[in-house]
């Protein structure tokens, strides 16, 4: 809440949006027209990864998401974390 009563949203600053693209997810759905670099072999040679990536979404849309009464109390929490 700020000085004026106005309730204030949260944000989260990333470098670089292709983290969330779907190319990175799956790139044999092949890439973008403004991508020029070739296609990486992260997710395909460490599948770790791509659980890890998901992890970090979820957790980053939990943590984005406005605590909802109905959420807490239905046991709703991010992974390896709590609703607060």
């Amino acid at each position: 809440m700020d000085a004026h009563g106005n309730e204030l949203g949260r944000a989260v600053a990333e470098s670089s949006f292709h983290h969330f693209s779907d190319y990175n997810w799956d790139t044999s759905r092949g890439a973008p027209p403004f991508v020029t670099e070739p296609e990486g072999t992260g997710i395909k040679t460490e599948p770790r990864a791509l659980a890890e990536i998901h992890r970090y979404v979820r957790n980053l849309a939990f943590g984005l998401a406005s605590p909802l009464p109905a959420a807490r109390s239905a046991g709703c929490k991010p992974e390896g974390g709590r609703v607060q």
